[in-house]
């Protein structure tokens, strides 16, 4: 078959697009933006995949035929794609659906279809017998950055940025990924390859070479302490064990490398510690206070009479936080932060009832923000994260099952069981191949695990898509093809003068209108996500400056991010705000003004407070037109009457009655009954504020802000009574709380 000069360059350009994806997205990050670290990847990777498919496309135009690679795996991507597409047309919100959760940005339709599109491309483009080599280069390439981001990873743990973050990021090392669990599934999926290649190489140098990028890779997931990524992580190193024991009696040279890896990884889990096992500080303090050596393994050793105590444990030694902590275990009340196990359940629980309540095809992608409020259990508000918006359920199954119902989840499963069955068949039918095999099929379940404790990200969901195709292009060298087009014909007279260079084939005109075509596009696709990109740019800076009271400066930025994508309803929500602030600021200067000054201003600025105040209800009004399923979007409704109300006292009627609607959404949140409490305080209405702060206490017992306001009404009646049974339930949770020292 006849092949176009042009295929060259073409495929080099693939081949090294690819090779960014994999080199750039994990290290790409951006300081101004929303979302430093999520939202830059998602968009690289949307740009990166425009130019492959442009590329792609373009080469089976000037080749007049597409060939593609048959699999069974053809189907079961196009059959999840397939499911997406249908949970988003009957989404709560297609714009969510399509885009992604804001913030998030991955794991709507466009997300799907750019990696299923990166998924098809890399199957074909691979298979050819000219690419299979260049495989080489995306798996350095992947290994280059992990090794990058590895030791960013490691530098973070020793104070190289601890300035420049709000989190302790030397407790927890995130590098560019962005949060702790984002980086070990990451450097977790990425592990099989530099360690099996380091142990069975034949080549010293890179066997000692790729043994380093391993070590730097498990060092920095200890130093992430991510009990998913940290316990995937030994998972995956028990399944590389015996699959080196199998190889031991035939390849000798691999005993020694083995022995000593496993001897620096035993030793770095040793000095470093895990969330199961103390390290050597730990133990140091355990033996200046007293008890447990090893805290986590003793509830097992007590069931057989055995102990790491050596001695009783110095609570006055203990630093204030930590004697609190145990007082308050002893007397069956919480403290501090929640087990994150704990918290999962809760979610985990809400999520499954969301999936009971829309069974078929969820509530959409990328929805579980909205509606997990429906169906949120009251235990929630018992942990010490009960008023955080969570987003995902933290587990990518069940935020499956929740938002894409039994549509969404048995493609997804589908997916996975197929992918699993080829890697299998991969491994069996080429033996050659076993090492880079084995590595494919321990990355995969890597993520399967990972995602079971969390949710996929851009980096680890591109692994997902593409494990299998690069699997499959590296392996198999035999394979079976369909194709579409007539191809290039010839005589062979003019076949023996190109195979000579005499002449090139020139391109027909609808070859050209086609490649223009696809070259327009393309350039509109980069314009839209770079005008998206640019918009939150804008959105990020005028919310930080209305934050800090900056309203003149914000308004514009804000104003510029909803011309630049009036689609999105997040930046509508903090330019209405912004604009109740604004009209509610310009009232209050003009009221400090002296009475010469207030006559001459008096029509300019009651004119400006218009304005502002017109400007704030259109765009809370057309937010919630936009999407009136987010809670966030009726409580910043809230807050624009609230502000309003300080202008106009009728605004605190249509605040209460903005709350109230919320309540609907999430009848389990006690902090909205809390607000509306207040705001029946404010119009006058004790009997309905009581009930309103009675509900919140209910629905979280230790509701501090709840039970001093609740008492505040029954001092006004000298109810004694529920006075002092307010005041013990206060003190049980909170025997410090300063509010219970004014009651004596």
């Amino acid at each position: 078959m006849f092949k176009h000069p042009w295929n060259k360059p073409l495929d080099i350009i693939i081949t090294f697009s690819f090779a960014a994806l994999l080199f750039f997205v994990p290290l790409f990050f951006y300081p101004t933006s929303s979302e430093l670290f999520e939202f830059n990847k998602m968009i690289l990777t949307y740009i990166l995949t425009g130019f492959i498919t442009t590329f792609w496309l373009i080469k089976i135009i000037i080749n007049k035929q597409l060939v593609l690679r048959k699999s069974f795996l053809n189907l079961t991507v196009l059959l999840f794609l397939l499911g997406q597409l249908i949970t988003t047309l009957f989404s709560i919100n297609p714009h969510t659906s399509i885009w992604g959760y804001y913030s998030r940005f991955h794991g709507g339709l466009a997300s799907t279809i750019s990696y299923s599109l990166l998924f098809y491309i890399a199957l074909n483009h691979f298979s050819q017998d000219s690419q299979k080599p260049k495989l080489k280069l995306l798996l350095y390439s992947a290994l280059s950055t992990s090794t990058l981001i590895s030791l960013y990873g490691i530098l973070e743990h020793f104070g190289i940025d601890k300035h420049l973050w709000v989190q302790d990021v030397q407790n927890r090392v995130f590098s560019t990924l962005g949060q702790p669990n984002w980086l070990s599934a990451y450097l977790v999926a990425i592990l099989p390859f530099p360690l099996l290649i380091a142990l069975n190489s034949k080549e010293k140098k890179i066997s000692l070479l790729l043994g380093l990028v391993a070590f730097a890779n498990f060092i920095t997931i200890l130093y992430t302490k991510s009990r998913s990524g940290i316990g995937t992580t030994f998972i995956i190193l028990f399944l590389i064990i015996l699959y080196q024991l199998t190889k031991l009696k035939k390849a000798t040279h691999t005993r020694s490398r083995f022995l000593g890896l496993l001897l620096l990884l035993v030793t770095s889990l040793a000095i470093i510690g895990s969330p199961w096992s103390p390290n050597p500080q730990n133990i140091q303090d355990s033996l200046k206070v007293g008890g447990p050596l090893w805290p986590q393994l003793e509830p097992y050793l007590n069931q057989v009479n055995l102990t790491t105590q050596l001695k009783p444990l110095d609570i006055s030694a203990l630093p204030e936080e930590n004697q609190k902590q145990l007082i308050a275990q002893a007397d069956g009340r919480p403290y501090g932060g929640s087990n994150s196990w704990d918290i999962r359940q809760v979610v985990w629980q809400g999520a499954v009832n969301l999936f009971k309540s829309h069974p078929l095809t969820g509530t959409g992608p990328e929805t579980f923000a909205y509606a997990y409020y429906w169906t949120r259990p009251a235990a929630h508000n018992l942990l010490s994260e009960w008023d955080f918006l969570y987003n995902k359920a933290h587990n990518e199954y069940l935020n499956f099952l929740a938002t894409t119902g039994l549509i969404g989840i048995s493609t997804y499963l589908i997916l996975i069981l197929s992918t699993l069955i080829l890697l299998i068949r991969l491994y069996r039918q080429y033996p050659a191949h076993q090492t880079i095999t084995i590595s494919f099929i321990l990355s995969y379940l890597s993520i399967l695990i990972t995602n079971y404790f969390g949710f996929s990200v851009v980096t680890v969901a591109t692994f997902f898509f593409l494990t299998p195709a690069l699997a499959l292009a590296y392996t198999s060298s035999q394979f079976n093809t369909f194709s579409f087009g007539p191809g290039w014909s010839f005589s062979k007279k003019d076949l023996k003068k190109l195979k000579n260079n005499v002449t090139t084939p020139s391109l027909s005109m609808l070859q050209y209108i086609a490649i223009t075509l696809l070259t327009l596009i393309f350039v509109f696709w980069f314009s839209l996500i770079l005008k998206h990109w640019l918009a939150d740019r804008h959105y990020a800076k005028g919310k930080a400056l209305s934050q800090n009271g900056y309203l003149s400066q914000a308004i514009p930025s804000l104003e510029s991010a909803v011309n630049l994508y009036p689609g999105e309803p997040t930046f509508r929500s903090i330019l209405a705000e912004t604009y109740a602030n604004a009209a509610l600021a310009t009232k209050q200067q003009y009221d400090s003004l002296d009475q010469e000054q207030a006559k001459l201003l008096q029509k300019a600025a009651l004119a400006q407070q218009q304005n502002y105040t017109k400007l704030a209800l259109d765009n809370i009004n057309q937010t919630l037109d936009q999407n009136p399923h987010h809670l966030n979007f009726i409580k910043s409704k809230a807050k624009v009457y609230l502000s309003l109300a300080q202008i106009d006292p009728q605004y605190y009627q249509l605040t209460l009655d903005t709350l109230l609607r919320a309540t609907q959404l999430a009848p389990t949140d006690p902090k909205l009954l809390y607000n509306i409490g207040l705001l029946y305080i404010q119009l006058d209405n004790l009997p309905q504020a009581k009930i309103a702060l009675r509900q919140a206490i209910d629905l979280k017992p230790n509701y501090d802000h709840a039970i001093a306001e609740l008492i505040k009404l029954y001092q006004q009646e000298d109810n004694q009574d529920h006075i002092q049974k307010l005041k013990d339930q206060l003190l049980f949770y909170y025997p410090d709380h300063p509010f219970a020292a004014t009651l004596e």
